[in-house]
């Protein structure tokens, strides 16, 4: 549980925390204070720490007090002893320390939010290998992938992290290598960018997000956050998103507070330029003006310097823009960037906040991808800043009845601000009006309305979807983090972790759920509601069976047996229907079907490039327009509402690579690409023929998109990364669909038709031997690399178990491959355990 401490800018809420940390090392407590820079730390010390008298010790950590900031924190926290007192450390070290000794004695208070998601871009087409080689990738959703450093570069990127040697080039990657080697951040890129880079180099850059979990403030003994408009930042947006709890702090922390609203907006007007919203892309744009020709932001300084031609006023503005742009005005004081709790500036009546500070618009979509809308996210970034650039003047003091002018670039953040000043007035700055079309900046405008209900909907099918995973896998994920499903299998194994977590690379190889889940079913023609159900199989004994099936010659599609993804029970009590949406137990797998358009197999599979993806031709594929048909399998079966929703994910990602569905709309617009699959396949109770050779043999073909980097879609990361607008869904009951509790209703009076099916369905099973995938599985151990012989030896093990051996079988292996190790007596230690997770599996 986090509190926060929600307070105005300049009501004290410095001073309130200070004597609430007093309070509470008075009670015996220890405190540390976490505040943005070193100047508040200090002035906070000096301030309001030292009047009250303390009589316990407080102490300061930054770089003006010590030369080995986090080796001398660390230190203090190991060789502190029981009793009360007060420590005082930057943000940045904060996030710097590895390790928190004894945590559980501590509380935090943390002044102003901590910077919890940050965007960085590489431009690396020829040398990506010194990073991507030593990046491996895990929880794979339909856009972005988890990258991880590998497990033999973990030193590596702990001494980019550090650059003791002060290496300019390895500098480029510090920030990188200290967030992928910090437990406490999660780093992401877009998956298919990833593999196009590592594949083919490429040009343009590679862009990394990354986020900071909640985790960081975990075990310590209490923990409050304190901000301005604490609920429009984005450590509340985005960890409330991601289902933390955040409460409001007990109210005795306000009673020291000088006010509890802004009571002088009466005295305040904002003025603004722009109606359309502020970016650096505007503010360098060239445009005309009485007469005269140049940017933006030119414009907009010298209107300023006749704005307050005889008045001091205090700026602030991006870094790019020297101090030299108000030049020759010598009552114009520059603020720093960060100017949170400094008061040093309330003899001024004016400011002027020209900053740009949007981040760029593949972070908005990350970030939506987050959970956090567009508006949500120019609110918490540059709303906010704003905000505490104004609050640095005579705002600050409620007893000031000095005119007052804040100036903005734009007026959705003049409104926004005037809110928070009751009583101001709003006005556009003359000869402004309609210099730039108004225009909304980051996400699309069909965000810009009724964010929260898309939000709120968005929340609440992802809640409903894992609920329904949930009852057909007679499992739970609501309570887990999705992301690490991975860990937990592993933790299961008994492995461990921090030598193995950063080998896995998918799901495939490492799951040792049984399979109980059929492939779905099969009907001999498409008017047929006689099911013939598909048993169930790994995905490799699948494919096996599809690639045997395409050899076959038909003389005509109709001659053709039929599949569906969805396991049917036609006589159901109640339901009038053999072969509806009311008679699907569950779904296995994803099916689609593409008629020609302009995307090939080729590009599909690479918008995909950790999942494994089969494609064949249809009967009426040719050469020159060639069709064909995907086979996805899945980590889990799916209920209807899931396996759509992972439908509308791929299609959404189809559409951000620029392939939309061929329809009356989509032919008006000027250069528009269609994917070519049959939408009207995009529901549960589609059927597909299976595969076969084409009409012309020409035009046949079957392609396998597998590897160790490729496996089964992940559908819980997928629904974690719903990155499509959702609609209410029904709640349906979700009936388990387990071979126990959704029995085969009788094969009686089977067609020969449907017997040559089930016979070819048995033989196919025979074909792909136990015999030959043991074999697969003792060549793949033998191949693995230095330094992944822990990863591979499990995974020999559940392959021989998945192969159909008896643990015993699989005990007696192990022991004899013991000898191509590198470190056979490391393997010969580990088979107890392994063995032992086989079993209660």
């Amino acid at each position: 549980m986090i509190e926060y401490f929600d307070a105005p800018a300049g009501a004290g809420k410095t001073r309130a925390l200070s004597r609430y940390a007093d309070f509470l090392a008075k009670m015996g407590k220890k405190v540390l204070i976490v505040q943005p820079t070193k100047v508040l730390i200090d002035n906070t010390n000096d301030h309001e720490i030292k009047p009250l008298d303390p009589d316990y010790p407080v102490t300061r950590f930054h770089g003006d007090v010590s030369d080995r900031v986090i080796v001398e924190i660390m230190k203090h926290f190991g060789a502190s002893k029981s009793g009360p007192e007060i420590m005082m450390i930057t943000h940045g070290a904060f996030l710097r320390i590895p390790f928190f000794a004894s945590r559980k004695n501590w509380v935090v208070i943390v002044d102003e939010t901590l910077g919890v998601d940050c965007i960085s871009e590489y431009n690396i087409p020829v040398s990506h290998r010194l990073i991507t080689d030593r990046l491996a990738v895990r929880d794979t959703g339909p856009k972005y992938a988890r990258l991880i450093c590998t497990k033999d570069s973990k030193d590596w990127w702990k001494n980019i992290a550090q650059n003791g040697s002060q290496d300019d080039i390895l500098r480029h990657f510090q920030e990188l290598a200290g967030k992928l080697t910090d437990k406490n951040w999660d780093v992401f890129t877009s998956s298919t960018r990833f593999a196009d880079i590592v594949a083919n180099g490429g040009q343009g850059p590679i862009t990394i997000h990354a986020v900071l979990k909640p985790s960081i403030f975990r075990g310590f003994k209490r923990v409050i956050v304190a901000s301005a408009c604490m609920e429009d930042t984005m450590l509340f947006k985005l960890w409330s998103a991601k289902g933390v709890k955040l409460k409001p702090a007990s109210g005795s922390l306000r009673k020291n507070l000088r006010y509890t609203e802004h009571e002088n907006g009466k005295h305040v007007a904002i003025h603004y330029f722009l109606e359309c919203e502020w970016s650096k892309s505007i503010r360098d744009k060239c445009v005309a003006l009485n007469g005269v020709t140049a940017t933006v932001g030119t414009h907009i300084i010298a209107a300023v310097r006749n704005m307050f031609a005889d008045q001091d006023f205090a700026w602030m503005a991006n870094k790019d823009l020297p101090d030299s742009v108000f030049a020759g005005h010598s009552g114009a004081m520059r603020l720093p960037n960060t100017p949170h709790g400094l008061n040093t500036y309330q003899h001024i009546h004016n400011v002027v906040v020209m900053s740009a500070l949007n981040p760029p618009p593949n972070h908005f979509s990350f970030l939506l991808d987050q959970g956090v809308e567009g508006e949500e996210v120019r609110r918490a970034v540059y709303h906010s800043a704003v905000y505490q650039a104004a609050m640095r003047i005579s705002i600050r003091n409620p007893a000031d009845t000095t005119p007052k002018s804040i100036v903005v670039m734009d007026q959705g953040t003049a409104e926004w601000l005037a809110d928070l000043f009751p009583g101001a007035a709003v006005q556009q700055a003359p000869g402004f009006s309609g210099m730039i079309a108004k225009g909304k900046a980051g996400r699309p405008a069909k965000y810009a309305s009724g964010k929260d209900r898309v939000k709120a909907c968005r929340e609440k099918s992802r809640a409903e979807l894992i609920a329904q995973l949930e009852a057909l896998n007679e499992d739970s994920f609501t309570q887990q983090d999705h992301r690490a499903m991975a860990d937990q299998m592993l933790d299961l194994a008994g492995v461990d972790m921090g030598e193995m977590c950063n080998e896995i690379t998918s799901y495939k190889d490492i799951s040792l759920q049984k399979t109980r889940f059929g492939r779905g079913s099969a009907f001999a023609s498409f008017y047929s509601t006689d099911p013939i159900y598909i048993e169930p199989s790994d995905e490799d004994e699948f494919i096996e069976f599809l690639k045997g099936w395409h050899q076959q010659r038909v003389p005509s599609k109709k001659e053709q047996f039929l599949i569906a993804p969805a396991y049917y029970e036609p006589d159901i009590e109640g339901v009038d229907t053999r072969r509806g949406r009311a008679n699907i137990q569950y779904l296995n797998g994803i099916w689609l079907d593409n008629d020609g358009g302009d995307l090939t197999h080729e590009e599909f599979a690479h918008m995909f490039p950790f999942n494994r993806v089969v494609v064949w031709n249809t009967y009426s594929s040719t050469p020159k327009a060639p069709r064909w048909r995907v086979f996805m399998p899945t980590t889990h079966a799916m209920t209807v509402d899931v396996y759509e929703m992972v439908i509308r994910q791929i299609e959404a990602t189809l559409k951000a690579n620029g392939y939309v569905r061929k329809d009356a709309k989509s032919k008006s617009r000027m250069g528009q690409k269609h994917h070519g699959f049959d939408t009207g396949k995009f529901v549960a109770t589609s059927v597909f023929y299976l595969p076969g050779q084409a009409a012309d043999p020409a035009g046949s073909f079957f392609v396998d998109y597998a590897g160790e980097e490729r496996g089964p879609l992940n559908v819980l990361t997928w629904l974690d990364d719903l990155i499509v607008r959702t609609e209410k869904i029904e709640k349906k009951a979700a009936k388990a669909g387990s071979r126990e509790n959704a029995p085969v209703p009788p094969q009686t009076n089977v067609s020969p038709k449907l017997k040559l099916l089930r016979d070819g369905l048995k033989a196919s099973r025979q074909n792909y031997s136990s015999a030959r995938r043991v074999e697969e599985a003792i060549d793949q151990w033998r191949s693995a690399p230095k330094g992944h012989g822990h990863a591979e030896f499990f995974r020999l093990a559940a392959r021989l178990k998945a192969a159909g051996m008896t643990v015993e079988e699989v005990e007696e292996h192990l022991h004899a491959e013991c000898a191509f190790a590198k470190s056979p007596a490391k393997r010969r230690s580990e088979i107890k355990g392994i063995c032992k997770t086989l079993r209660d599996r």
